[in-house]
């Protein structure tokens, strides 16, 4: 996937290449340096204006930037997106329908023109792009980056929205990462498709297979944040109790020190820990009923 440069990035390192420039200017025009140099700013000034108008309104620069750039997959979903947030929603369908024509193997393009579909209630269009996507995955060039596009299907899974693929093409399209090596390659990659899955099963309310994928994360890394993740995602939907054991996980790892991860001194763990027990406990008062701890008991 080719990456979009923006342009503003490259005016600190290219000002010396206006040096030479200048010393012309200034030793080669004697008579004329004057002329030339007034023109020379007007001309730049013109070209910064034209620019920095265009930097002032997001959705042209998207689709600008998409025009420019046919062959950069981000620059397409960038501008779909600030083409739908913008009451464009039809114009975002066709221009990710062209792109996708034109990257067909390419899964961030299928997975986001696939989520648009669903938004839109194209049930079989959606399917069409899944299995493209999953295909894709499988079988086509290898992308650093696409897995990323993981926590936003989640996301929208997690809220809820009308754009939200179906249970069934998550589990697909988790499980082509799961099973190409090269999107699994660490034990990073591995908590982060465990993590996804955690989080689907919760939507979905089944907390006793969400419990076997975070203490697989757990298990994995040893680290003090992975607990207080895992307590926020459960604590978020309301598993109080399973939030607890967690908090209770990360308090233990406190005399562990930096094998733990701990990256500030230890009386600020105490500190932050015990202000997160007495939220859950606020939070934990308002059920009448008691809730009995799902992943501690496993």
């Amino acid at each position: 996937m080719l990456e979009l440069k923006f342009e503003h990035r490259s005016y600190l390192p290219a000002a010396l290449l206006f040096l030479p420039v200048a010393a012309a200017i200034v030793l080669g025009l004697q008579r004329l340096r004057w002329v030339v140099g007034t023109l020379l700013v007007v001309l730049l000034a013109a070209f910064t204006f034209n620019y920095a108008a265009l930097w002032g309104r997001p959705m042209d620069l998207a689709v600008y930037w998409a025009e420019r750039n046919p062959d950069s997959c981000r620059a397409q979903i960038v501008a779909a997106s600030r083409l739908a947030r913008s009451g464009h929603k039809q114009i975002s369908l066709e221009l990710l329908q062209r792109a996708t024509t034109h990257h067909p193997n390419s899964p961030a393009l299928r997975l986001t023109y696939a989520s648009f579909l669903q938004s839109d209630g194209e049930t079989s269009a959606v399917e069409t792009e899944v299995r493209g996507a999953v295909e894709a995955i499988r079988t086509g060039p290898y992308d650093a980056h696409v897995n990323m596009f993981l926590e936003p299907l989640l996301d929208d899974y997690w809220g809820k929205l009308a754009s939200a693929l179906p249970r069934t093409a998550l589990l697909d399209i988790i499980a082509a990462f799961e099973n190409r090596p090269e999107y699994n390659r660490s034990s990073g990659d591995r908590q982060n498709y465990a993590y996804a899955l955690a989080r689907l099963e919760l939507t979905d309310g089944n907390l006793p297979a969400a419990c076997e994928h975070l203490l697989a994360i757990q298990r994995q890394s040893g680290r003090i944040g992975t607990d207080l993740e895992i307590f926020r995602l459960l604590a978020s939907k309301g598993y109080y109790a399973d939030a607890h054991y967690f908090l209770t996980m990360a308090q233990n790892k406190i005399a562990l020190g930096t094998a733990a991860g701990l990256r500030f001194p230890p009386d600020w763990y105490r500190a932050e820990l015990k202000r997160l027990e007495r939220n859950l406990a606020e939070d934990e008062a308002q059920f009448a009923e008691p809730q009995t701890a799902i992943c501690g008991t496993r």
